[in-house]
């Protein structure tokens, strides 16, 4: 009884303080929580820098990510990020370097480069420092804003980027005779896709904060320190209703993958459909060649 009216003190206490300055050990002892166990739930794997942050990603002994997982992870961020950074860094010079390879069809392969590269030298290595080494936040707060920005535009850049690829390609094919895409209007169609890549996501520029981890999973009390150890943080977004979370993300799941997934399904279907569809040219004269043969038979 005396451990269940300890739990509800603490539980009033959360709700009605934020940071808790003049410790008295004693106090950890009757709620069951130890320094110790603290720092262990400090260095847990399992915190999100952008976003949800559950009880069970918290979990009280929950084990380090063993050396070996974390070193192949390592290795594998790392090609990705260095293929990412190099092969769309050599894109990128190509277009700008020659002339002749500034074609439509290349301004938009250059922008979705683009994009790759952002997400390769903003997002990937502070997601991988702060998710899978560290298991918290500790670049700062306007990292925080930073990173989980970019990653949201680098998102919108390369899905909208590739809608405006298919529908190039899809017009050429579909319809032959019309007139090709001009580079102005290439141009002017990247601009809107920027456009739209920095103002979709500034809700999460603007709700982006750092919030401590909590330090035990029964309690929501934030701590200066324990021991001198520092107070960490996650990044999380801070949204006032939890609703508006749920709409707000549900209208970036619309934006981000189900309309750029449902254009790409239908253009690259309608082009394989024509394209399967229609004979080579050698094929067509040799059944034409066929026909006028069995028709001098005949006569």
């Amino acid at each position: 009884m005396n451990h269940a009216m300890n739990r509800h003190l603490a539980d009033v206490s959360a709700r009605n303080a934020v940071y808790v300055l003049d410790i008295d050990p004693n106090m950890f002892e009757s709620l069951d929580v130890t320094t110790e166990s603290s720092h262990e739930i400090y260095l847990t794997n399992n915190a999100s820098f952008g976003g949800q942050h559950s009880d069970a990603d918290i979990d009280d002994g929950a084990e380090e990510t063993p050396i070996g997982v974390q070193i192949l992870m390592c290795l594998m961020y790392m090609t990705i990020s260095l293929a990412a950074i190099g092969g769309n860094g050599v894109v990128i010079y190509i277009i700008f370097a020659y002339k002749r390879m500034r074609t439509v069809t290349n301004f938009f392969i250059m922008n979705l480069a683009i994009g790759d590269m952002l997400m390769a030298c903003i997002c990937i290595p502070f997601a991988f420092v702060s998710n899978l080494i560290l298991g918290y936040w500790p670049f700062g707060a306007i990292m925080c804003l930073l990173v989980s920005y970019a990653q949201a535009v680098s998102v919108f850049i390369s899905a909208y980027t590739l809608i405006a690829i298919s529908i190039d390609r899809y017009i050429a094919i579909i319809y032959p005779l019309r007139p090709r895409m001009t580079k102005l209007q290439s141009k002017l169609i990247i601009i809107i896709v920027w456009i739209v890549a920095l103002l979709t996501p500034l809700p999460t520029a603007l709700l982006s904060r750092l919030n401590p981890l909590p330090q035990d999973p029964n309690a929501t009390t934030t701590i200066d320190s324990i021991d001198n150890q520092p107070v960490l943080y996650q990044c999380t977004e801070n949204w006032p209703r939890e609703d508006y979370r749920y709409y707000y993300s549900m209208l970036l799941m619309i934006l981000q993958y189900a309309f750029p997934f449902s254009v790409l399904i239908f253009t690259y279907s309608r082009i394989a459909i024509v394209v399967w569809g229609k004979r080579p040219p050698g094929e067509a004269e040799d059944a034409r060649d066929a026909r006028m043969a069995a028709s001098k038979r005949k006569n």
